[in-house]
């Protein structure tokens, strides 16, 4: 069964996108906490510290191993590598949700705000492509093993 994602896209397709695109932003984010993280002024304030190691480590190298895990499952085809991806970005997703309420209710800089929000939409609508590139793969499991039952059938003997 080839099921397309917004439209056009084959939902494989549309899966690894998916996973390259948010591999590619993430690490430029990384790269990005980091240099921010080890100027002078930032490292005097014990907040932004402990926040920047914190997303650093948890959206950081979460992320960043949950999309390296899709891209080589749908590349490969491996359904567990797949799901591991589809069980850390709820993760992922609920703690950027986290931090977008954190950082509205604490005032923070609208852009700040903006990019988690946007970053939990995005995950949000990847996981919902690769819950139906896993429900396709389950379909085709399925027809592939009533199909090897159907084959391995003594021929009717009339």
């Amino acid at each position: 069964m080839t099921s397309k994602c917004c439209f056009f896209v084959p939902i494989r397709t549309a899966a690894l996108l998916f996973g390259v695109f948010s591999l590619l932003v993430r690490l430029q984010l990384t790269y990005f906490w980091l240099r921010f993280f080890l100027t002078d002024d930032y490292k005097n304030n014990e907040y932004n510290l402990v926040g920047t190691v914190i997303e650093i480590l948890v959206l950081g190298i979460v992320a960043n191993l949950a999309d390296i895990f899709l891209i080589y499952g749908i590349i490969k085809k491996l359904q567990n590598w797949v799901k591991f991806y589809q069980y850390a970005i709820i993760f992922v997703y609920l703690y950027e949700i986290f931090l977008f309420f954190v950082l509205f209710v604490l005032g923070f800089h609208w852009l700040d705000i903006l990019e988690y929000l946007l970053l939990g939409i995005f995950h949000l609508w990847a996981w919902f492509v690769i819950r139906k590139l896993n429900s396709n793969w389950d379909e085709e499991m399925k027809g592939t093993q009533n199909q090897g039952e159907l084959n391995s059938l003594p021929p009717n003997p009339v």
